[in-house]
């Protein structure tokens, strides 16, 4: 597949501020027009999986064992899906006007979740290589403390997955991903204010336009 323009995915474990700060530069009136916005996309396998498959071991099913291959497999099928209907498209087309796709998760999130198990599932990673990578991932971090004080504050109901020991496996399996792969990858913290940090990503978006 020819790629006509870029792509860069915001990533990071849950909590951390990814899909906050990418609804925010939706509504950025400099990048209006120039690039295209893609989010996480539908997750009906997923909730097929998570609703029927068989757990046996309560959280743990989440990071080892069938139930996590099981949803690493459904997460990939999703995503890709998702990707040949809506990015795909915009990529290989001829008239477009956009410089430059930024999405809300991508291949690396989901092969960071399969990668969480000790036995991952080759099914689920060969699924997401049939997507080609993002040219970069811009990894969003915030301090755990912070991610517990949002989550504490949060008028949602925390689903199992968003659990400290869950994530803590997930950033695990991010490290080994980025160690292990010829990614593009840029950390940024939301550490700070959440405009710094905006502007963090925003500018790291410019220099491809």
């Amino acid at each position: 597949m020819k790629k006509i323009i870029p792509v860069i995915s915001l990533c990071g474990i849950d909590g951390v501020g990814k899909t906050s700060i990418f609804k925010k530069l939706e509504t950025e009136p400099e990048l209006k027009g120039k690039v295209y916005f893609v989010g996480r996309g539908p997750a009906i396998a997923e909730s097929t999986v998570e609703k029927c498959f068989p757990r046996k071991n309560g959280i743990e099913d989440w990071y080892s064992g069938e139930f996590n291959q099981a949803i690493a497999i459904s997460c990939a099928i999703d995503y890709v899906n998702y990707y040949n209907q809506v990015i795909r498209p915009v990529l290989e087309g001829s008239s477009t006007q956009y410089k430059l796709v930024v999405t809300d998760r991508h291949t690396p999130c989901f092969k960071a979740f399969t990668l969480i198990n000790e036995q991952p599932s080759n099914i689920s990673l060969q699924i997401l290589d049939s997507v080609p990578a993002p040219e970069k991932v811009i990894f969003i971090t915030l301090k755990e403390e912070l991610i517990r004080q949002r989550m504490d504050s949060s008028s949602d109901d925390i689903h199992e997955f968003e659990t400290k020991e869950c994530q803590k496996k997930l950033l695990a399996a991010y490290v080994n991903l980025f160690e292990n792969s010829d990614l593009d990858v840029e950390s940024v913290s939301n550490d700070g204010s959440f405009e710094q940090t905006l502007n963090q990503v925003k500018s790291i978006i410019a220099s491809y336009l």
